[in-house]
């Protein structure tokens, strides 16, 4: 029984003969790099024990066919990129759970991107680090013996809408590039809980707000690239984000400050320390109203105790009682300290 088709780089042409469904064992089916054309045909759905379907690098058209969430549920590496499939990913594609690679770049896909990729359950867990490093950089071709990679790459399509929290919760992703959209909304907060992220493209879209500080929570963060959006603020420093020094990746974003680029942060500056300016002139004025009060207290305070010993015979001669006791305790130690002075003085006198 036939279970790996690979027919990579022959430069075939035509449509994908209808038989290929009857190869009921197929696991892996390689047409890289051909100019296959056509609508895919609908007998692949027959292919049930599909792992790898690389279609990429032809020229394949119509939408996406709904059969291949639908049937293919064994399908771990899908990859249709540079082709020419159009219209919204359909929604049977988060049907494949065991799936862990996800290439449909360079299409004329439109839509937003579907909240329930988060069903891709084998991208929440991390597969096989030590394999996934011998490949990076490197442009991917599925064979039998590619290592397990967690990836979704839906760049240079006419996407919109906001990037969807949900793909948040694929904490084994290692790639994402969502480049070349027309994705609006800000970066999501909690794109740090990514922890296994290594590269990010969001570049050449419409994205805006700041930069989330989490992005400088991804220890293994190794390629960042947001040009040509509309973020604004400070670019957050530490961990990984210090190493990504590249001024280019953030070319042609005038609202960005902060390190790589030369644009200081001056005015955010000024306006933290505006805010301190108000809250150390919010304690003056708590401080000044304080020492006001001072005086008219002491006031009230002195006229009270007149009063009260003018009224009161019996307070008032034992408050002078008390001021003749101190008055005659001073004269004392005055005069005791006058006394020793002077016999200082006349020790001095005799012994010079």
């Amino acid at each position: 029984h036939l279970e790996n088709l690979d027919l990579t780089d022959n430069n075939l042409y035509g449509d994908i003969p209808r038989s290929l469904g009857s190869l009921n064992w197929l696991t892996s089916l390689h047409l890289h790099n051909n100019r296959f054309s056509g609508k895919l045909p609908s007998s692949l759905h027959q292919l049930t024990e599909l792992r790898i379907l690389d279609l990429g690098k032809n020229a394949f058209s119509g939408v996406i066919p709904p059969w291949i969430g639908e049937n293919l549920h064994n399908l771990e590496f899908l990859s249709l990129q540079s082709n020419e499939f159009y219209g919204d990913i359909p929604l049977q594609l988060c049907w494949l759970s065991a799936l862990h690679l996800l290439n449909l770049a360079h299409n004329s896909i439109t839509g937003n991107i579907p909240h329930c990729f988060s069903n891709f359950t084998a991208m929440v867990v991390d597969h096989n680090a030590d394999e996934y490093d011998q490949t990076m950089g490197t442009e991917l071709q599925f064979t039998t013996t590619t290592p397990f990679l967690t990836s979704i790459d839906l760049s240079n399509n006419d996407m919109g809408g906001e990037i969807p929290e949900e793909l948040m919760h694929l904490w084994g992703l290692r790639n994402l590039n969502l480049a070349g959209n027309h994705l609006i909304g800000r970066i999501p907060k909690k794109i740090g809980s990514l922890k296994q992220l290594e590269s990010v493209d969001l570049s050449r879209n419409e994205l805006s707000g700041p930069i989330p500080p989490g992005l400088s929570d991804l220890n293994y963060l190794n390629h960042l690239n947001l040009l040509f959006n509309n973020l604004s603020g400070q670019i957050p420093t530490g961990h990984q984000l210090q190493t990504l020094d590249d001024q280019s990746i953030y070319r042609g974003i005038d609202e960005l400050c902060g390190a790589p680029l030369l644009k200081s942060c001056s005015d955010g500056k000024q306006s933290v320390s505006y805010e301190h300016i108000e809250d150390e002139g919010g304690e003056g004025f708590d401080f000044f109203w304080f020492y006001a009060g001072i005086g008219p207290g002491f006031s009230v305070g002195f006229v009270g105790v007149c009063c009260t010993l003018h009224f009161k015979r019996s307070w008032r001669y034992t408050y002078f009682r008390l001021v003749d006791n101190v008055y005659n305790r001073i004269l004392l130690v005055s005069a005791l300290a006058a006394a020793r002075l002077q016999r200082k003085f006349h020790k001095g006198e005799l012994g010079g």
